[in-house]
């Protein structure tokens, strides 16, 4: 709990400051940090769903890609 509040104030903090290292650094601690307190839920995820996740994934930045080409 301490090490969330101390990240949300460092990106604050970094944000308002424009200290973009802090900013990444910051709000990868936090994307983290969420992960591991909800790692039971996307544990209970069956294994498909993320395979499932990671094709449509694949198949929107490809459209992208061919979108961006022309």
């Amino acid at each position: 709990m301490i090490l969330g509040a101390v990240g949300v104030i460092i990106l604050l903090a970094a944000t308002i400051t424009y200290h973009k290292d802090y900013v990444i650094a910051s709000s990868v601690t936090l994307v983290l940090l969420v992960l591991y307190v909800t790692r039971d839920f996307w544990l209970s995820i069956e294994w498909w769903v993320y395979l499932f996740v990671a094709g449509v994934i694949l198949v929107l930045v490809a459209i992208k890609q061919e979108k961006d080409s022309y």
